[in-house]
């Protein structure tokens, strides 16, 4: 299996730069009641589904006729673990010491911690279930996973071993109903609500999206250019509209076709403003650093909780059951874009010196060995 000869798509790399972002906007503390209940915020971990959306429709355009025996799928999910893994373990380290730091200062300095250990419920057993990135799959359930955007990580690194498998059936069209099997199951079991899909919820999603991603790359391959001009206007448009007003959780799945409609609107329509606007070198980046960006911002936005809280000790009060400073408007305006600028700056370091290395490592592992 050779390295994908696809070119990259550099307009759905600045989707997921910026999808990203809104993620690191999700999880801000609640320094201010205004802007915490902001709709388009407070619905943007719906971005996750995008993101798996966004993986299936990448890796299935790339390996989904490359994957042809069992050398194969090993060394693409060696090249998988090489891309995930490093970083994961840099921040599942990075939350276990800040995690043991707020014990030390309750026990030994008699600091007072508002929220209780930032340990609770960890064990050997569950740090192990991290470690090995099978605590979401739903056989075991962690309710504090030490770096809480890791769940995903967990569930689509196991996706790519089960898309790898299917990718060895040797018919097309067997392949494909299988693909549309596990998306349309998925999508059933989510949009029955929680009944249904039980601790597998998270799995789910993740089979809802990447396999839903993985028809379209199949569908834009054999009919490439069949959206009109103004597509990707549209489908952004739409997705901006459905963060700012989805209220009610039986309208959860829509995300999935929203995402699948604006990766096909992206790719399969001809170039315009919007497309000219995701190619710009900013939101490039943006998408290069994105899933250092991912991962890395709990730990940015804790650090600037923290200060806040232990330097500028600002009076607190209990939101969403956290207590957390409670900041002026443009106190936390300020603090959203330093909160915002410290994880792309640390992102890019760890992309620099963690996750494109390793991913370079991996490659060369597997070109000598495999």
């Amino acid at each position: 299996m050779s390295e994908p000869s696809v070119s990259k798509i550099e307009e759905l790399d600045s989707i997921r730069g910026i999808a990203a972002v809104l993620v690191v906007l999700y999880h801000m503390p609640a320094w201010n009641p205004w802007l915490h209940g902001i709709r388009a915020i407070h619905n943007s971990y719906y971005m996750v589904d995008l993101f798996f959306v966004l993986s299936g429709f990448v890796m299935n355009l790339n390996y989904g006729d490359r994957l042809r025996n069992g050398k194969d799928l090993v060394r693409f999910q060696l090249l998988r673990l090489g891309r995930l893994y490093p970083v994961h373990l840099v921040f599942l380290l990075v939350a276990l010491l800040t995690a043991a730091s707020g014990l030390l200062a309750s026990t030994i300095f008699g600091l007072q911690i508002p929220n209780g250990s930032a340990l609770k419920g960890t064990t050997v057993a569950t740090f192990v279930e991290q470690l090995l990135l099978v605590h979401s799959l739903g056989f075991f359930r962690i309710e504090h996973p030490l770096n809480l955007p890791c769940w995903s990580i967990s569930v689509e690194f196991y996706t790519y071993l089960v898309f790898g498998l299917l990718c060895l059936i040797p018919w097309l069209r067997t392949r494909l109903s299988t693909f549309a099997l596990l998306a349309g199951v998925s999508l059933v079991c989510l949009s029955l609500g929680a009944d249904s899909a039980g601790d597998f919820s998270q799995i789910l999603q993740c089979f809802a999206g990447y396999f839903m991603g993985c028809l379209l790359a199949s569908l834009v391959a054999r009919y490439p250019g069949f959206c009109p001009r103004g597509s990707a206007l549209a489908a952004l448009l739409l997705m901006a509209l459905f963060l700012c007003f989805k209220t009610d959780p039986r309208f959860d799945v829509t995300i999935f076709f929203l995402s699948a409609l604006l990766v096909v609107a992206v790719v399969a329509s001809p170039g315009g403003v919007t497309k000219t606007i995701l190619r710009h070198r900013a939101l490039k980046f943006l998408g290069l650093i994105s899933y250092s960006i991912y991962m890395s911002h709990t730990f940015v936005l804790w650090c600037c909780n923290q200060f806040v809280r232990l330097v500028l000790r600002v009076p607190e009060a209990v939101a969403d059951g956290i207590s957390t400073p409670q900041l002026t408007i443009w106190g936390a305006l300020a603090w959203y874009g330093i909160a915002v600028a410290g994880t792309i700056a640390l992102s890019a370091v760890v992309f620099k010196y963690v996750e494109d290395p390793w991913r370079l490592k991996s490659k060369a592992f597997v070109r000598k060995y495999l």
